[in-house]
């Protein structure tokens, strides 16, 4: 006998299992896909969406991809003042810290990867007022990454001048591949020491050595080794005379950062041999 009832019910039943399959291949084809990386090398769920902290003064650190080891990976350009608290963050495009100039504190671990470029500005003597400076509480891996440096705003350093751009905790990597100064010009006979950049984070402000006793007249040496320099040479050791960069050039015979007797003494033999 037909039971219209019962055949209603049967009805029912199968268009729930209908819709709650239709649910189920929404979730497998347009939710789940949002939520893992297909290459497996990211998983991003609503847990590590969540940013690490930092400061809202820097630019650049609002997007970044978070890999399976939760390191972070900055990608786009990094730039403005503040802290970075996170475990390790890989950049991979320009970091230039501040609004001319500033600093950068991370405490965790930081690595500069081959396609990353440090643009590092100088315009004056004081650390994140006058020139940039990247802080690393552990371990700074800079895997042949590119370092820029920029004077800014009219800033001419003088000799023997230091900038601690860069700080770590532990140093690894393969280092800078290029080092760039072309905006970053120094007068004549002034020029950029930067074998420390690597061994402390300093770059200094060297100068071509000439060592010829070639210091008159003062500050326009002639090429001509006379008594005028022998004099100008006794001044300065005796101390009534401040060096400036070309009296160091010309003056500092052996090379060791000062004028002194022994300078005097060999500028005597060019002298009265």
């Amino acid at each position: 006998m037909f039971n219209k009832g019962h055949l209603n019910q049967k009805c029912s039943q199968a268009m729930k299992l209908i819709i709650s399959a239709c649910y189920l291949l929404v979730l497998l084809v347009f939710i789940f896909p949002a939520y893992a990386d297909k290459s497996n090398q990211k998983i991003i769920t609503p847990s590590t969406q969540v940013q690490p902290g930092f400061d809202k003064t820097l630019r650049g650190l609002h997007q970044l991809e978070v890999q399976a080891d939760g390191t972070y990976v900055a990608r786009g350009k990094v730039s403005g003042n503040g802290q970075v608290k996170i475990q390790h963050i890989i950049f991979e495009n320009i970091v230039s810290p501040g609004n001319s100039p500033g600093c950068i504190n991370i405490t965790g671990d930081a690595t500069f990867s081959t396609t990353a470029t440090l643009v590092m500005e100088i315009g004056g003597s004081d650390p994140c007022t006058g020139f940039d400076r990247i802080s690393v509480g552990g371990t700074l891996t800079v895997n042949s990454a590119a370092f820029n440096l920029v004077l800014i705003d009219g800033f001419v350093p003088v000799y023997g001048q230091r900038f601690d751009v860069l700080d770590w905790g532990v140093l690894a990597g393969a280092g800078f591949a290029s080092i760039d100064t072309s905006a970053a010009v120094l007068p004549s006979p002034l020029l950029w020491d930067l074998s420390q950049l690597e061994v402390t984070g300093e770059v200094v402000v060297g100068i071509q050595s000439f060592a010829d006793g070639d210091l008159a007249p003062l500050g326009n040496p002639d090429g001509v080794v006379n008594v005028a320099d022998m004099l100008i040479a006794t001044r300065i050791v005796m101390g009534e005379l401040a060096p400036g960069a070309l009296e160091y050039a010309h003056g500092d015979m052996n090379v060791d950062g000062v004028i002194n007797m022994s300078d005097l003494i060999q500028i005597y033999k060019l002298v009265l041999p």
